[in-house]
């Protein structure tokens, strides 16, 4: 009989599969272009999506997945989940992951990247800060000091970047799971999440840094949540991170009630208090600094925006009749159909298997019945990552499909599901990973054939801008 969690996986893999064939084939127009990917595909790639979508719902047959499993626990044995010391296999990880990230990179679309130094029409706060912009900086003056061009110069430091995040990708699992097995298991469910494109060197853009900033910060999290211990570094860490994006704040409610909560017990309340005085004048101080071509980091100005009217109304509500009242309002108005769409468009391109494995995750969370630190923390830390996303999500953006603010923020997905799996054995785990993680890694592989404009997959359509910018 199957658990309730594999029940779930398996009703996850239906109703994902079903909505990349309705999106791709069947709903008109770009209306779920975060999983339209089928409209730009080949035969024989709708085909293996097919044959893997098949494979997966086959593992309901027990004898099948018997099979399935021994063939994928033999193949982690010897790549050495159980081997050598922690050093010498991230310096392993960091060489091949370099290597893969720049091969599959040098196709991936980046085109001019001179732009990036340019201020933009968007707010800074939504872009980028000198923090998240420094390694580029360096690596380009780095490379022209070597004779190197530009372009090659950013595609390399990009590719230390993401080799140094898949490095510490893996640390962060090691450290919530305790084990080598599941931790590469979850690792490779980050990797199959669209948003860590990122990292790809010829993504030109600051968010891989952002991401590397991130995961930094959820390795510092996960390990105070879990050991206790680690406070200076935590708040060092959230301090990095806030200074590399706004996107950062998301965090800090929930550092706050946690380090208060803990600390209190802990009768060190005061000493928790002064670090994060310590933290607050010296984000104060530098926030002079964070300025780019004039641009100020003005969150208040933004949050001022947000409620003043628009075309048709308000920013919360239409009111203008040519456009059908709310329900049928342009995306840029916060309680409309179109917006809320793009919100899932969103969550489903960045990380639909993060999306996918909460699911499970609850059932196992309600079958556990304790409360868990972590959980809360990455509860909420995704929680104001969505409330996030409700409120500036085709607001501050130009055009309909420029999702990639939100890239980084799949790993908050996945590290809430990873918190609500942590307590699944090895065997378990990796049973029920295997119903979704081949399906979405495919579908993230075509995302990038499609970007890269190679194995045959259709460019993306021509992006269309929806509005114009306030301001």
């Amino acid at each position: 009989m199957k658990r309730g969690y594999e029940i779930a996986a398996f009703a996850f893999l239906a109703a994902y599969a079903a909505l990349h064939v309705a999106a791709g084939l069947a709903v008109p127009g770009e209306r779920l272009w975060g999983a339209d990917i089928m409209r730009f595909c080949r035969g024989w790639q709708v085909g293996v999506f097919a044959c893997l979508v098949a494979g997966s719902l086959g593992l309901a047959w027990p004898a099948f997945a018997a099979q399935v499993e021994a063939a994928v626990a033999w193949l982690g044995s010897r790549l050495g989940a159980r081997g050598s010391r922690l050093p010498l296999t991230h310096a392993v990880l960091f060489v091949v992951s370099a290597a893969a990230l720049f091969l599959l990179g040098t196709e991936y679309s980046g085109g001019d990247a001179s732009w990036m130094w340019e201020a933009g029409k968007l707010p800074l706060f939504l872009k980028r800060s000198p923090l998240s912009s420094a390694p580029l900086v360096v690596g380009t003056w780095a490379g022209g000091a070597l004779g190197a061009g530009y372009l090659p110069s950013l595609q390399a430091t990009i590719t230390l970047v993401g080799a140094l995040s898949v490095c510490g990708l893996f640390q962060l699992f090691l450290t919530l799971f305790g084990d080598r097995a599941r931790a590469w298991a979850f690792v490779a469910v980050a990797l199959s999440s669209y948003g860590m494109s990122r990292l790809l060197p010829g993504y030109i853009e600051v968010y891989g840094v952002t991401l590397l900033f991130l995961i930094l910060f959820e390795c510092a999290l996960v390990s105070y949540c879990l050991r206790g211990r680690g406070l200076v570094l935590l708040l060092a860490a959230l301090g990095a991170f806030v200074l590399a994006h706004i996107q950062a704040l998301v965090a800090v409610p929930g550092v706050f009630v946690l380090g208060v909560a803990r600390e209190r017990r802990r009768k060190r309340l005061w000493r928790f208090l002064a670090l994060w005085a310590l933290l607050a004048l010296v984000l104060a101080g530098l926030y002079p600094l964070l300025k780019h071509r004039g641009q100020s980091f003005d969150l208040g100005s933004a949050l001022v925006q947000l409620v003043q009217p628009g075309e048709g109304g308000s920013r919360f509500w239409s009111t203008n009749t040519d456009e059908g009242g709310p329900l049928v309002a342009p995306a840029r108005v916060l309680l409309s159909g179109g917006h809320w769409l793009n919100v899932l468009n969103v969550h489903l391109l960045v990380s639909g298997i993060g999306l996918g494995l909460l699911a499970p995750g609850l059932v196992l969370w309600r079958r556990a019945g304790k409360g868990d630190a972590l959980i809360a923390m990455s509860a909420a830390n995704y929680a104001l990552y969505f409330a996030g996303t409700v409120l500036f999500y085709n607001y501050f953006q130009p055009v309909e499909r420029d999702w990639d603010m939100f890239g980084p923020g799949a790993l908050y997905l996945v590290v809430l599901a990873a918190a609500l799996w942590r307590g699944l054995p090895t065997g378990s785990l990796r049973r029920a990973l295997l119903i979704v993680l081949p399906v979405a890694g495919w579908v993230t592989l075509l995302w990038l054939a499609q970007q890269a404009g190679v194995l045959g997959v259709a460019p993306p359509p021509a992006i269309r801008v929806s509005f114009a910018l306030p301001g």
